[in-house]
């Protein structure tokens, strides 16, 4: 049980970091076209 909790933090961590790059990103090509 204690290794899959383990492994639902590591990925809501890893979903929230690709996010917040794919928002980063997604600023990024937006300031561009805008």
């Amino acid at each position: 049980m204690a290794r899959i909790s383990v492994d639902m933090d590591f990925i809501e961590e890893l979903v929230d970091f690709k996010l917040r790059t794919l928002k980063g990103e997604v600023g990024k090509i937006l300031k561009k076209w805008g």
